[in-house]
């Protein structure tokens, strides 16, 4: 019963890896989406491939916590991206706001899980 269960544990995370090996060979082709098109690169609003795996990295990720090593840089980088969602009130094109403000929390949940996983493995 134990070696079924570090055997499914195992499996879960060659798939983690395997999917953010994925993420990495993607993520210079930039294949993307176009949801809402406009006549500025910023204010198109697009899907990229390497998103849609990084949504599913972090959504499997979220349930694997452990603990924030650089409390400071951890909440700092987090006031900044629940600060570019209040730019959403000011915000002359709301939606490009709110597709960029998911980009930056995107964004911090890689580095954040990245950079857990680094201190992870420097501690072994």
């Amino acid at each position: 019963m134990i070696k079924e269960m570090k055997l499914i544990d195992n499996l879960k995370n060659n798939k983690l890896e395997y999917l953010f090996y994925l993420f990495v060979f993607l993520l210079p082709w930039q294949t993307r989406w176009i949801i809402k098109d406009s006549y500025f690169e910023y204010g198109r609003i697009s899907l990229y491939g390497f998103d849609i795996i990084l949504i599913i990295l972090l959504v499997f990720l979220l349930f694997k916590t452990g603990k924030i090593n650089n409390k400071l840089f951890f909440y700092g980088s987090l006031a900044l991206v629940f600060f570019s969602f209040l730019s959403v009130f000011w915000a002359a094109n709301k939606l490009v706001s709110v597709y960029w403000g998911v980009r930056m929390l995107l964004g911090f949940g890689l580095f954040w899980r990245s950079e857990e996983h680094t201190s992870e493995l420097q501690s072994h």
